[in-house]
């Protein structure tokens, strides 16, 4: 049997721009779910897409889109190509570690701004790593790992320069994170 490494740590699995599932206040799903979801909807609903436009809100509307989970299978968008699935990164992390109630899974609306889904991911990371201290398996001082794809990076990269994400992020893992910024991917929304 294969020896697998365990780590102690909490992770959060933190997706690149459009992996995360988006669903209207009505709990309609606008993106991401299914393979062909996305573009059969479209194209049999016009104006759906449309809904994922921003729009500002008084503050004491409810926000007509939010984050409901990460992209877990691959995702064809005509055009552009394809969004591969966070599926399999996340089961092979849960491999990983001591119990899978360690990893996490933070979705995000990746129509707003950086700086203010890192804000959101403070409270969720917080909530995440207690949890996890709490947990029987856990020992010693356990810290947060953030595993990211693209945009994620950037958020967690907020989140941790931030006093509270530096007591408890021990690493940031990015996996094609545009530091140096998106230009193709600007052309492609123009």
């Amino acid at each position: 049997m294969e020896h697998r490494p365990r780590f102690n740590d909490a992770v959060i699995v933190i997706p690149g721009l459009m992996g995360s599932v988006l669903q209207g206040a009505d709990g309609d799903v606008l993106w991401g779910r299914s393979p062909v979801g996305i573009a059969g909807r479209a194209l049999l609903r016009p104006g759906r897409l449309g809904r994922l436009s921003l729009s500002p809100t008084d503050g004491n509307e409810p926000e007509p889109v939010t984050a409901a989970g990460i992209v877990q299978t691959s995702v064809v968008l005509p055009g552009l190509g394809s969004l591969e699935g966070y599926g399999p990164l996340i089961r092979r992390i849960k491999d990983c570690a001591l119990d899978p109630a360690a990893v996490a899974e933070f979705a995000y609306d990746w129509r707003k701004t950086v700086a203010s889904n890192a804000a959101l991911l403070t409270g969720f990371a917080a909530k995440h790593l207690n949890s996890w201290r709490d947990h029987p398996d856990a020992h010693g001082d356990p810290r947060l790992r953030l595993v990211c794809h693209s945009m994620g990076g950037l958020v967690a990269q907020a989140f941790a320069e931030t006093p509270t994400g530096a007591d408890l992020v021990r690493e940031v893992i990015t996996l094609g994170t545009p530091f140096g910024g998106a230009s193709k991917t600007v052309i492609a929304f123009a």
